[in-house]
């Protein structure tokens, strides 16, 4: 309860400056060229302080050359520019009073330049023009901090969103894409590289234009392009640091990347024992960035990760253009990144599972368990893209090497309604294992390209895409299971294992084949045109083979020697076979009027067939078997656009989805490993595939404004199985749980989303942000337990809710509220399972003084589980950076982590009829100083 009413307050103190409106003017007016007297819409108006050159505001005008500028101050002296290439610079001064607000410019005629001005060097910027289809920004007209960067630049950009999640919208829009000098930086997977590191002066321009989807005709994808100056188009930016704290905890890391015209590469490593692990060399980048964390607490120490981890980590990331010069119809480029990770973790683990066996009996197992893993990861990519006019080709081939290595032991206690404590177990198990794995793709596709054929010299395009992909892994492993088994009720049954897995060997390779066509129709029927119904031809080839050897030995006890188990030391070969043509019909509807609206109506109808074969060969008869498959699979999708220019963009869908789960080896012939006694699973043979039935809906609205955009999402879907693959299970007296998959009827879930997002900025310096989400899955589940129907019932409520502000670079605060409720019924309310999970943060940074930032961010934390009482926890955390050097290269930081020393680890989690709640060992209070220095230079100077 404090939580949300901590969160209400700041949610009142946040919205209220939305409603703050200062006394502020307006001009409008219309721009024409003084010979021809057409409208020029491409010009650009900005309005100046006179006194000192301050730029207030700008616009382009609209397709009619009209615009409207607004917050302005009245009774202060300003003056209005109007710049277009080609023309003279138009301006005048002027003064808003209360009595002509807004004042009328009328129109406003431009003179072309005489043919000896045009060599005249302009001296003053236009803040913003149109260059043919590409809106561009003068990053020389935006006055800012000497150390701003692209993002800062960005930030102050009208139309300009920077989200909280990372996403970049203009208009309204989101930018699919950001490009520096035209081409991918580091790949582009991620923005903030560029944004977050490149200087504001190394600017030349700022560039947004659309671009067509050439796979997607119905779609068109928004780019961001930043063009760097002549003399920045080589450089480097990097970091060092290291800090060390109270209880033996450290952290360092490292990034350097340099780039030129041709080349870009980046080497990144890192080192700590705070739970900060980075899963690919992105996000080692990503968070070595000169604009420093702010707000963000992704690559923050995790308090919530279960154990006491040691990573190691470190990887390399390269590009290199082969055609350096930007041309949309030929590119040539090769990327390949590198990333090795180790990491030493320990984790303790306590839980209680409570599993409904009937209305009046619950089999509750206490747990405790400490595990030691140590792993080595490395994953190396390579991607080669070559675009002509007529084809692109790609290239790529990815690998990886993962070692493992862990130990545990474990204790169990049973306890059954009425019945009392009715067994125990305890294991110690070592694993090692070491796995490889590859994968070589390729991918072509013709272009346009007509040739022509017959009397009536027909066109018959040759438009096709062909991808193929092999897929190889291997793996060997090998480990020892130790296992004491106790039952109360039945002594006789009480076991001891002792089995050593001497060798866990596997083999796999599949080869994958697709290929489209997409002018069947054109090619059948030449010129006819069917109504405009688009055919397209497809179609996928999967063949896989894999091989495993297991030897398997077991302590015999009167010799004290290992021998086989001759029931699970196995030899097999199996693998599938799995063909799916395909015949896709579409049909396009456009209506547009030239800019005021574009509205696409599209449907399309997929008729799939697929054969798909599963066969197994074993020395152990009861897995070889040979199953075939004839189903189909349709698809079908509606989708409707309404773009309604420089007011919203509205989409809608409904689609229909098919898909088959063939059944697995475990599930149709396990090999039992008796040493598992609580779970032991049986086979059937007779077991029928999955038949996924999928409905979905969807609405998105997004504004198209250059001002405060907003966006709303509701979604919803509904997937009914038949013949879903189930459980059977029977739980007899000692607990334990034989495990029988059946098929069921009656399984099925739904699911409704919605997500709202808000940005406001009542004048340049402030921005207010709100982001919502609610998401509510159900789930009916069916399946048997001790021989009777158990149908659970499932409702999960997700919520998410942030709100967020800035001030300028020097005030950033960010709110979230998370809930999620869980509750899970059975057999028509015989039993409820019920838990919630939710969180309170609030997180700010301040820059005051000028190089001194302030940040912290606090989370409430509160978990409720039925028969257990709340668990509610508070992590606090906050730290005081410096910056100073020249270009504010020196960092120096003191962290404090945990606080309040409250910090915990909750497992709280329902599956059907089974209940998990307990804790696991996490990161707890230090402190920590840290120092960083960021080379960077941008430029041969």
């Amino acid at each position: 309860m404090q939580s949300r009413i901590l969160f209400t307050l700041l949610f009142a103190l946040l919205v209220s400056g939305i409603y703050a409106q200062s006394n502020t003017g307006a001009i409008k007016g219309r721009v024409k060229d003084s010979t021809y007297k057409h409208v020029l819409s491409s010009a650009t108006v900005a309005v100046y302080k006179a006194k000192n050159s301050a730029l207030l505001q700008f616009r382009i005008p609209d397709n009619f050359g009209e615009f409207i500028i607004d917050k302005l101050p009245l009774n202060d002296t300003l003056q209005v520019q109007i710049t277009h290439v080609g023309y003279k610079t138009f301006k005048k001064k002027f003064i808003i009073q209360p009595a002509n607000n807004p004042l009328d410019f009328d129109w406003i005629y431009m003179h072309q330049l005489e043919e000896d001005e045009k060599d005249v060097v302009v001296t003053t910027y236009a803040p913003v023009r149109m260059n043919g289809d590409t809106l561009e920004f003068n990053p020389r007209a935006f006055k800012m901090d000497e150390n701003a960067t692209a993002e800062d630049l960005m930030r102050r950009l009208p139309g300009f969103v920077i989200w909280s999640d990372g996403d970049i919208t203009f208009n309204g829009k989101k930018i699919s894409a950001l490009f520096v000098d035209g081409k991918p930086f580091l790949g582009g997977t991620d923005v903030t590289v560029a944004t977050q590191n490149l200087p504001k002066d190394a600017l030349d321009k700022v560039q947004v234009y659309q671009q067509r989807d050439e796979k997607n005709p119905l779609d068109s994808t928004l780019m961001a392009n930043l063009k760097l100056k002549e003399d920045k188009k080589m450089g480097y930016f990097g970091k060092a640091g290291g800090g060390y704290g109270t209880k033996e905890r450290y952290a360092a890391d490292a990034m350097l990347t340099g780039f030129n015209k041709k080349l870009q590469v980046s080497a990144t490593a890192a080192a700590n024992n705070i739970n900060k692990i980075a899963r690919n060399v992105d996000e080692l980048i990503r968070y070595s960035s000169y604009k420093g964390e702010g707000t963000n607490i992704d690559y923050q120490p995790d308090f919530n990760m279960a154990g006491l981890n040691k990573p190691v980590t470190g990887g390399i990331k390269f590009q290199y253009d082969f055609i350096p010069d930007v041309d949309y119809w030929k590119s040539n480029r090769l990327n390949a990144d590198y990333f090795i990770s180790h990491n030493d973790r320990l984790t303790d683990r306590n839980t209680t599972t409570r599993t409904l066996l009937k209305p009046d009996s619950i089999l509750t197992r206490r747990s405790q368990s400490r595990n030691a893993n140590t792993y080595t990861n490395q994953n190396f990519n390579s991607v080669y893209k070559k675009r002509d006019k007529n084809y692109d080709l790609g290239i790529s081939a990815r690998g990886s090497i993962r070692y493992n290595e862990s130990s545990g032991s474990s204790t169990d206690e049973q306890e059954r309604t009425g019945e009392g404590i009715v067994s125990n177990g305890q294991s110690q198990v070592q694993n090692k294992s070491l796995a490889r794995s590859g994968i070589f793709a390729a991918e072509f596709t013709k272009g346009q390209d007509y040739f022509y054929t017959g009397r009536e010299r027909q066109r018959i395009p040759t438009n096709f895409t062909i991808r193929y992909s092999l897929s190889i892994s291997d793996e060997e492993g090998s480990g020892h299971n130790r296992s004491l088994y106790t039952f109360y009720k039945n002594p006789g049954a009480n076991k001891e294992f002792d089995r050593v897995y001497e060798r866990i060997s596997s083999r796999d390779q599949t080869h994958h084949i697709s290929a489209s066509y997409p002018f069947l129709k054109e090619l059948i029927f030449g010129r006819k045109r069917l109504g405009d119904i688009n055919i397209r031809l497809g179609g996928n080839f999967i063949f896989n083979n894999n091989d495993h050897i297991n030897d398997v030995l077991d302590l015999d006890t009167a010799s004290r020697q290992y021998k086989q188990n001759s029931y699970l030391t196995n030899k097999r070969h199996g693998g599938f076979r799995d063909l799916s043509p395909e015949l896709t019909f579409s049909k396009l509807y456009t209506k547009s009027l030239t800019n005021r609206y574009h509205k696409t109506f599209s449907a399309s109808l997929s008729a799939r067939k697929q054969y798909y074969t599963k066969f197994h060969e074993a020395s152990q008869a009861a897995q070889n078997f040979r199953y075939y498959y004839d189903e189909f699979v349709p698809q079908a999708s509606i989708q409707y656009t309404n773009h309604q220019y420089g007011s919203y963009e509205a989409r809608y869908s409904l689609d229909f989805q098919t898909n088959i789960n063939y059944p697995t080896l475990n599930q149709i012939a396990p090999l039992v490993d008796s040493s598992n006694l609580y779970y032991i699973p049986k086979g059937n043979t007779d077991i029928r595939p999955e038949h996924n039935r999928k409905l979905l809906l969807r609405y998105t609205i997004e504004s198209r404004k250059s001002k405060n955009p907003a966006g709303f999402e509701v979604n919803t879907d509904y997937n009914q199985v038949k013949d879903k693959i189930s459980d059977s299970s029977f739980y007899d007296d000692a607990g334990r749980r034989l495990v029988y998959n059946i098929n069921v009827t009656g399984f099925e879930n739904w699911h409704l989303g919605s997500s709202f997002r808000k940005a406001y900025s009542p004048n340049k310096n402030n921005t207010f942000e709100l982001t919502a989400w609610y998401n509510i899955y159900r789930y009916i589940s069916p399946q048997y337990i001790n021989k009777l129907l158990n149908v659970s019932k499932t409702f999960n409520h997700q919520i998410d809710l942030q709100l967020g502000y800035t001030f300028k670079d020097i005030v950033a605060l960010k709110a979230q509220q998370l809930i999620s409720f869980y509750n899970s019924v059975q057999n028509e309310g015989a039993e409820k399972f019920k838990s919630n999970n939710e969180f309170t943060r609030l997180a700010g940074t301040l820059q005051f003084p000028k190089n001194l930032t302030w940040s912290t961010n606090i989370t409430y934390n509160r978990s409720v589980s039925n028969n257990q009482p709340a668990v509610e926890y508070t992590i606090w955390n906050a730290s005081l950076t410096y910056r100073f050097l020249q270009g504010n290269r020196g960092e120096v930081k003191l962290a404090a982590l945990d606080l309040l020393r409250q910090n915990k680890s909750v497992i709280n989690r329902i599956d059907g009829n089974v209940q998990v709640f307990g804790y696991e060992n996490v990161l707890q209070q230090y402190f920590m100083l840290s120092l960083a220095y960021y080379p960077r230079k941008f430029g041969k100077k």
